[in-house]
């Protein structure tokens, strides 16, 4: 029985790198079965640009909740790859996508799921190099690796038996065993899933809309006891963290606080939400440093700092949908 795999891409606003990470993933030198490609209701002309590009038919079936396209692409070897677009109504944000795409994967019947949104472009042997640890792990990650400085991860790996995070490639090199990393990934960046872990621990969290999502995810696993690596084999291209780290306490440890109204609101809610369930460690030890950014580093920012409880207390207690009010504020 041949075990079928599909590629999962989110899209919003950015036409001309969906084109280039979907080429990616048809140019793998183990190729998926389909591409599935869930488009946050983009605004820049990524429906027109597919077409131009011939990855989706002209005219689009219509649904209650979204417009969707299947079309089969032949590939020089006479594979047959269908790609699915899944053009959504509304703006759902990166939760709201991986959890479609995941959810129609998984309901298909796909074995496995590999995850990446727009911005991301997987080296050729990336899917290839993943499926050799299939016997291994059911939460495989690559190497993702930034697409301006090859010597860098993008995101950085937490290494749990140092506590600390591995930054550059010759490190990841270093820490690893037999090609692997263990405990630790970079989740929906390339991350390929079982269908197994998916009938378990379900599809990513849509009420998070965007930051947080994919750590819920990878936290959720973990907690259910599947076996999360890394593989050092496979590389998955992206941008760096952009995230702004502020130093606090004499500069020994780090705060974040993302810019603009939406984002800030997702993050330090969707991490309340993550820490409260999974880690009340963190929980405390956020609250402490968002004291110590507020009313030390700010000079006594009372307004901030009420924010800060009030969007944490939303994720503690659930409660969902208030980032509404800041979408279109990006």
């Amino acid at each position: 029985m041949s075990v079928r795999t599909c590629a999962v891409i989110v899209t919003y606003n950015r036409k001309k790198l969906l084109v280039n990470c979907i080429n990616a993933v048809l140019l793998q030198s183990k190729h998926v079965d389909a591409i599935y490609i869930i488009d946050n209701n983009s605004n820049d002309g990524t429906t027109d640009e597919l077409i131009s590009e011939g990855f989706i038919e002209g005219v689009l079936k219509v649904y209650e909740d979204c417009s969707v396209s299947i079309k089969n692409i032949a590939l020089t070897n006479s594979k047959i790859i269908e790609i699915l677009y899944v053009r959504l109504n509304t703006n759902t944000g990166g939760a709201g996508g991986f959890h479609e795409g995941v959810k129609r994967a998984y309901e298909t019947g796909f074995d496995y799921i590999w995850l990446m949104d727009d911005d991301g472009k997987p080296d050729v042997n990336c899917l290839e190099n993943l499926c050799q640890h299939t016997d291994k792990a059911d939460f495989i990650g690559p190497l993702v690796i930034d697409d301006f400085n090859n010597k860098s991860l993008s995101f950085g790996l937490y290494n749990k038996k140092t506590r600390s995070k591995i930054s550059s490639i010759e490190q990841a090199y270093y820490f690893q065993k037999n090609g692997i990393i263990e405990g630790t990934a970079n989740p929906f960046n390339g991350i390929l899933i079982s269908n197994k872990l998916v009938s378990e621990i379900g599809f990513p969290k849509k009420e998070m809309f965007i930051w947080g999502d994919e750590i819920e995810y990878l936290s959720r696993a973990s907690k259910q006891g599947f076996k999360i690596i890394t593989t050092t084999n496979a590389k998955h291209f992206h941008p760096t963290d952009r995230q702004k780290a502020n130093l606090i306490f004499f500069g020994k440890l780090l705060f974040i606080e993302p810019e603009g109204n939406l984002r800030k609101y997702c993050y330090f809610r969707n991490r309340g939400y993550i820490n409260f369930r999974y880690s009340k460690v963190n929980l405390f030890i956020d609250f402490n440093k968002a004291l110590w950014f507020y009313l030390i580093i700010n000079k006594l920012s009372i307004n901030n700092l009420m924010k800060y409880i009030s969007y944490t207390f939303d994720g503690i207690t659930s409660r969902w949908g208030k980032e509404k009010k800041y979408i279109g504020k990006l």
